[in-house]
């Protein structure tokens, strides 16, 4: 029996993440924020803050040889820390002034996180696989420098606005919008102000966690099927080729439909997690997920993009084939 629904929490199973640029950066109304992440209640080392008066020139922070730029507009609408330890690669940290001082003034303290905006670290490509392999909520890979180091924008993934009174949170409004566009720019002004910085993604939908812990993870139990040799397993084949055009620069996007297409597909296929993705032949960037619980089926579509004007199924096709290869 199949049912369509969009609520895979039920099951355990991870959703299609939607990044939000910055989450709820639109509310208004006073909120409770939930603890802030481990970067962000690391010890800091005070950078050098701004003076009280207005600000006309922009501001330069630098942190193991990168630099970030903030702006005369928002100079002093931020506080700026730098992590003192280096062990989870957090190389800066941005919060809006106001609402840590109103957070303050409430008695709060800094690993309530309120008024937290981003922060920008660095890390190996050994860590950054291992992160794809799961829900990356709140983290986005977005630049990777020369020595094969990447990038990571961390963002909250709930509301940190925060004023003392629920009519100073209405007036400010448009204040907390514009710190949080500011905040969403800085990706790319990051990137445009060190060299040697190129700009790249990967998508962490669920598909693509799935994809990337068939090609990353040694102990990976999955295998892709067709109707021509059916079910191979990996045999040795490496997955890295496939992950990298099937998730680099691309992104898999849940689309509302009822089902697929008629005709074949290649499947890619988790046996212990009664999960299998099938990456139509008739509509070459439609991929159904299929979760299995019992006698129920769930369906779920997503519309693949991928770099270079690449078909999913076709890179589907080539994995496969490469197993038959390594099973021959």
């Amino acid at each position: 029996m199949k049912k369509n629904t969009k609520d895979l929490l039920k099951m355990g199973i991870v959703v299609p993440a939607l990044i939000l640029s910055l989450a709820a950066c639109g509310a208004s109304g006073n909120t409770t924020s939930t603890p802030a992440p481990e970067a962000e209640a690391a010890a800091t080392t005070e950078a050098a803050q701004p003076a009280e008066e207005t600000v006309t020139e922009p501001v330069v922070y630098e942190n193991e040889g990168m630099k970030m730029t903030v702006n005369s507009e928002f100079a002093n609408k931020v506080i700026v820390n730098i992590p003192e330890s280096k062990e989870d690669g957090v190389l800066f940290t941005v919060s809006e002034k106001a609402s840590v001082e109103a957070a303050k003034a409430q008695g709060y303290g800094e690993e309530d996180g309120m008024g937290w905006l981003f922060a920008i670290g660095r890390d190996s490509e050994d860590v950054v696989k291992r992160m794809l392999c799961d829900d990356m909520s709140g983290q986005v890979v977005f630049a990777q420098d020369a020595d094969g180091q990447y990038y990571i924008f961390y963002h909250p993934t709930d509301v940190r606005y925060n004023r003392e009174t629920p009519e100073q949170m209405e007036a400010d409004q448009d204040e907390w919008t514009a710190v949080c566009e500011w905040a969403d720019s800085m990706r790319d002004a990051f990137i445009a102000e060190n060299e040697g910085l190129t700009a790249v993604t990967y998508d962490n939908s669920t598909p693509a966690i799935f994809i990337a812990r068939a090609a990353l993870s040694e102990d990976a139990n999955y295998t892709i099927s067709t109707t021509e040799f059916g079910p191979m397993a990996p045999n040795g084949v490496d997955g890295v080729p496939y992950f990298e055009k099937l998730v680099k620069n691309a992104k898999f996007e849940y689309e509302d439909r009822e089902e697929g297409p008629d005709g074949e597909y290649v499947v890619l296929s988790f046996p212990e997690e009664n999960i299998r993705f099938d990456f139509f032949t008739a509509d070459k960037n439609l991929v159904r997920q299929v979760v299995t619980d019992g006698d129920e089926e769930y369906n779920y579509y997503f519309r693949a993009t991928l770099a270079d004007d690449q078909q999913a199924t076709d890179v589907m096709q080539e994995w496969y084939n490469a197993l038959v290869e390594a099973n021959k």
